[in-house]
């Protein structure tokens, strides 16, 4: 994703608010300011456009609660917001004949009330002069609308057979590369289709042609098709920002990402034990962090057998002067901040893990010289030569460790991060409301864009530590 836009959700107004997103992007403010909520709608987002399903907004680690903690509370008088919505756009991997970049493709859902939880009743992908939109108009109805150079069309049809059918029923939802299939293939094989077309300003009849025109205009869905179907890999992992207890022994489980990490130790004794060539890369990689965030120089998985049913235990260990190897130590033995981060940057390192993370405080419990190493790490993940694969990363900081050390990455061009690899995104208070900024880094490290507000309360106290 490139940019996201947010209007009537949470503490977002009805004037749309638009951040940019970058490989790596920080969001800032103070606490409540809406940085959660904009990460649980970049999720939410991506399963209406490419999972195919109804999003679930209490989801972990994101419970945003029903319909009417989530749509905007405009004040007393103005009331709740009756829908939300939101829009992201995302750069086409196609180019044009003479090596121009093609336009962006925008995706927008708006979301309605159905059943005190919040359902999509409107979804609509665009690009250039061409666009294709599904509505629900009511229980009984529904609308696909098309519009390309050859003209506009609008195709209405019953529901199937309710609104909850066209929506919500098993949290699934039809795609709409799916719904521009149906109708061309219905044209193509001159078959009647369940939608009642009708042409619009003298347009002409809707052919198979303007429809694989239109199928090729908007590729949002067919590109990554096969893609969805693994969804452990590419549907956005989010990260709690309180990790899951250290254990002194644990006992191998399913190995299923959650928000915690309480997977993270099985996951890696299960590699340890069948991939070794893939756990020794890996912890290398996890290694050669810690060392660099001076909290641990080992790693290692101590079994209490020799098969995969054995218990086991997750254990680092420090050196001291002259390389002397210090002694093994249990993750309840050691400080929080090692059995903390771990989750996450297992889920950074890992080959195969997923394409985008969202992650919340991941500097919690860390000293500022990890929480610097951190993020480091982030520049180079993000950066576009990066030896491991690449991915976007979104991060819930309030960490001025990370963001300096980002700063840095880009006025030294660690890995090649450019600065257009990195954006800020400042969450400003505006009585009810959140103003988004999207905040830039220069070749020298410097912040350009910043309002006025941006770390005024900082500036206001080393004026008052220097007696002013």
């Amino acid at each position: 994703m490139r940019s996201i836009t947010l209007r009537n959700y949470r503490c977002f107004g009805d004037e749309p608010q638009q951040a940019r997103l970058a490989p790596l992007t920080l969001l800032v403010g103070e606490n409540s300011s809406g940085k959660t909520s904009l990460m649980a709608m970049v999720r939410a987002l991506w399963d209406v456009a490419y999972g195919e399903r109804v999003p679930n907004f209490k989801e972990d680690p994101y419970d945003l609660g029903s319909f009417d903690e989530i749509a905007h509370h405009r004040s007393a008088r103005g009331g709740r917001a009756t829908a939300f919505e939101s829009r992201f756009e995302v750069d086409r991997p196609r180019r044009r004949p003479n090596g121009r970049p093609t336009d962006p493709l925008r995706f927008t859902a708006e979301f309605a009330e159905q059943w005190s939880a919040p359902v999509p009743v409107r979804r609509r992908a665009e690009c250039s002069d061409s666009w294709f939109q599904h509505e629900v108009i009511d229980a009984d109805t529904e609308r696909l609308e098309l519009g390309s150079t050859s003209g506009r069309w609008i195709c209405t049809a019953a529901a199937t057979p309710s609104r909850e059918r066209a929506t919500a029923s098993s949290d699934s939802l039809v795609s709409l590369d799916r719904q521009l299939f149906g109708l061309r293939f219905a044209a193509r094989e001159g078959r009647s289709s369940r939608w009642k077309v009708q042409a619009l300003d003298n347009s002409p009849e809707l052919t198979e042609k303007i429809l694989i025109d239109l199928e090729a205009a908007l590729t949002l869905q067919n590109r990554i098709k096969q893609a969805v179907r693994d969804t452990r890999r590419h549907r956005p992992f989010a990260s709690a920002p309180v990790r899951s207890q250290p254990k002194r022994t644990y006992d191998p489980s399913l190995v299923a990402a959650d928000a915690v990490g309480d997977y993270v130790p099985t996951y890696l004794a299960q590699l340890a034990l069948r991939a070794p060539e893939a756990w020794s890369e890996l912890k290398e990689r996890i290694e050669s962090f810690g060392r660099s965030a001076e909290i641990f120089d080992e790693l290692r998985i101590r079994r209490h057998g020799t098969g995969g049913s054995d218990s086991f235990q997750v254990q680092v260990r420090k050196f001291g002067s002259r390389r002397a190897r210090g002694p093994y130590r249990n993750l309840v033995d050691v400080g929080y901040g090692v059995n903390q981060v771990l989750p996450v940057i297992t889920e950074l390192l890992r080959d195969d893990g997923p394409r985008t993370l969202l992650l919340q405080q991941p500097e919690v419990h860390l000293h500022p010289s990890a929480q610097a190493a951190l993020g480091g790490l982030l520049c180079q993940l993000a950066a576009t030569r990066s030896k491991q694969p690449r991915r976007q990363i979104i991060v819930e900081t309030h960490s001025d460790f990370i963001i300096d050390r980002v700063r840095m990455a880009v006025r030294d061009e660690l890995a090649g991060l450019s600065p257009e690899e990195v954006s800020i995104v400042f969450f400003e208070r505006c009585g009810l409301d959140v103003r988004l900024h999207s905040i830039s880094v220069d070749r020298l490290g410097n912040i350009e864009g910043a309002p006025a507000g941006y770390r005024q309360f900082f500036m206001d106290e080393l004026q008052r530590s220097l007696g002013g």
